[in-house]
């Protein structure tokens, strides 16, 4: 197949061209020309600007794309330009979004009232009531990175993406995605106090039993590869996570045993927990994904198991560890009345 990819120099994006490539697929990649270092041998590029993207609708005709492959639209007016570029071109659209566009997550970051949600979320699910979940603060200005954050929602870019006649569009949303390369460094705060030997990682009660979907990089690239070049995902929405669903306190637990660690979880009543220390357990929500669809209808199956995720990420997480010594002083006074 012949792949036209937008972005994809990021986090996600290298893993799933290699997996692209490894199967024998001609991808094209049009982005700033930033962290083509990072793509597999063979992989062409177009160097442009997203925000100019109509200049280069000829530049994408004469590549004759079987699918686009989209992996960072934010805002819906960006939506809307990659289709202007592309529709006409392309029979196909997979564009990248979030769990972020269902409603749990708004009752998670306090942007949506009612009762908490129970259970995953299926790609039926409740979405959030209220678009845009980041404007809780005036516009920022043009000149700040961030700036973005103001007009972002997944919900929109979707909508435009899959309400289209004239190309067809998939929708994959993603979880927390961890793994070697993560700009993010989920697992980084567990994995530095492993380092550091400390007697203990610190959870609220509340924190310790918040329960989320997470994906390894390596398995969400997988079914990013999947949804690209199975045509049954046309016109469809695909949740995608790894198999299983961990209480944080799972979680951390898994991250010890691959790490070797022998310290303790020590549980804190929320309430006892000072504001820097404490999660996202208060909130009363959970964040989680049924994937199963995914699997059911493209015939899926998650390729890199739980211990071989978490030995490569901690691997890379250990290669970025402080320079500095951390100030652990909080933490010492939560354990010393925890002893008295």
């Amino acid at each position: 197949m012949q792949i036209l990819v937008l972005g994809g120099t990021g986090f996600i994006g290298p893993h799933t061209i290699r997996e692209l490539v490894a199967q024998g697929h001609n991808v094209t990649v049009f982005n700033r020309g930033r962290g083509l270092d990072k793509l597999p041998d063979g992989v062409r590029s177009i160097v442009g600007d997203r925000a100019e993207i109509a200049a280069f609708r000829d530049q994408f005709a004469a590549l004759q794309p079987d699918v686009v492959l989209d992996m960072r639209t934010m805002l819906a007016a960006e939506a809307q330009a990659v289709l202007d570029a592309v529709t006409g071109i392309a029979p196909r659209l997979v564009t990248i979004s979030s769990m972020d566009v269902y409603k749990a997550f708004g009752l998670l970051i306090g942007t949506e009232t009612g009762d908490p949600i129970a259970g995953p979320a299926d790609e039926n699910g409740p979405l959030r009531e209220n678009r845009y979940p980041y404007r809780t603060e005036p516009r920022p200005s043009a000149d700040d990175p961030a700036a973005w954050r103001y007009d972002y929602d997944k919900i929109l870019v979707e909508e435009l993406v899959l309400g289209s006649d004239a190309i067809d569009g998939t929708t994959l949303r993603l979880p927390m995605v961890y793994g070697d390369g993560d700009y993010q460094h989920r697992l980084l705060p567990y994995v530095q106090r492993i380092a550091d030997a400390r007697p203990a990682i610190i959870l609220g009660e509340a924190d310790a039993q918040w329960r989320t979907t997470r994906g390894y990089v390596g398995n969400v690239a997988a079914a990013i590869t999947t949804a690209v070049t199975d045509d049954r995902a046309r016109k469809r929405i695909f949740n995608v996570a790894d198999d299983n669903v961990f209480t944080e306190q799972e979680w951390v637990t898994h991250i010890a045993k691959a790490a070797g660690w022998d310290g303790r979880i020590a549980i804190v009543p929320q309430d006892e927990l000072p504001a820097e220390l404490a999660g996202l357990g208060a909130a009363g929500q959970d964040l989680w994904l049924d994937a199963s669809a995914i699997r059911r209808d493209l015939d899926f199956t998650n390729p890199v198991d739980l211990p071989t995720a978490l030995e490569r990420t901690i691997a890379w997480e250990r290669e970025h560890l402080a320079t500095e010594p951390i100030d652990y002083a909080l933490e010492d006074a939560v354990l010393a009345r925890l002893a008295e």
